[in-house]
């Protein structure tokens, strides 16, 4: 997670262990959150008020980036628009244009896979394809 992070230049790379800990907490992919920071705010340098994916248009103000990843990470997991569906179903509800969709799939694939001690859930950015 941290050599994705300094890969793209993120100043947030200490922040991998909460990227991490929010996945696992609630049962997402643990590439997914730093993929879309990575793509929304350059992982932060574009963010207002710590908003590290652009949520809500940008205009939901968080008090640090550690809480904007928890919160993203608990909607995308409750919220019944992304309730019970993977990843590539979530990233129609996130986002509907399908480059967007295909990009971040294709940055998560760089991503390598978890070791034995990292909790992944069962979201996985291959269940349910892009038509």
């Amino acid at each position: 997670m941290e050599s994705f992070l300094e890969k793209h230049s993120c100043e947030i790379s200490d922040l991998a262990h909460d990227f991490v800990l929010a996945a696992e907490l609630n049962k997402i992919d643990y590439r997914l959150l730093p993929v879309l920071a990575v793509l929304e705010t350059g992982c932060g340098r574009a963010s207002r008020n710590h908003n590290l994916f652009g949520w809500a248009n940008g205009r939901k103000p968080f008090a640090s980036f550690r809480q904007s990843i928890h919160f993203v990470a608990q909607r995308l997991r409750i919220a019944p628009h992304y309730y019970g569906k993977t990843v590539a179903q979530k990233l129609k509800v996130y986002n509907r244009r399908i480059a967007y969709q295909r990009k971040v799939l294709r940055m998560m694939d760089t991503m390598p896979e978890p070791g034995s001690d990292l909790l992944v859930a069962e979201d996985s950015p291959d269940a349910g394809g892009l038509e």
